[in-house]
């Protein structure tokens, strides 16, 4: 085992219970009261029992990265991840629906092997080292560029 969070996540009894307790925990409770007062924090809290707020990321088991140094990396860049577990070879976590694409994109640029269905399969223009690719991308991608140039 890489560390004693991915011991305690073997214990799978309780990983669904734990991963809607922290859904619940992680939701945007402020947001869904200004978009509808009760019937926005009902609606949060039935998008965060069915985990439909949130987006599963996937990394390979034998990948040198582990739990904890993905976690610190996202928590560098003010994201935040629950749900760590280990199936079938792969280790697999949840984060915010709102911050997937910069948690992809962070993750991505550190080289962090993500598997499976990813919010954009748009090849990342900053691992090419391509200035003029860089300056001609634009939507998204590029408003994480800058996002990342300006927190270092």
């Amino acid at each position: 085992m890489k560390s004693m969070l991915e011991f305690l996540t073997c214990l799978n009894w309780l990983a669904l219970p734990q991963t809607i307790a922290e859904s619940l925990w992680h939701a945007d409770w402020t947001r869904a009261y200004q978009k509808g007062n009760l019937p926005g924090i009902i609606g949060e809290a039935l998008s965060s029992v069915a985990g439909t707020n949130t987006f599963p990321f996937f990394v390979p088991s034998n990948s040198h990265w582990s739990g904890a140094d993905i976690q610190a990396l996202l928590a560098r860049h003010g994201i935040k991840m629950w749900g760590v577990g280990w199936a079938n070879g792969e280790m697999f976590f949840r984060v915010s629906k709102r911050q997937a694409a910069w948690a992809q994109y962070v993750m991505l640029k550190s080289g962090v092997p993500l598997l499976h269905r990813l919010i954009s399969e748009q090849p990342n223009a900053a691992s090419t080292g391509s200035n003029s690719a860089r300056q001609s991308r634009s939507g998204l991608d590029g408003l994480l560029d800058r996002l990342d140039s300006l927190l270092g």
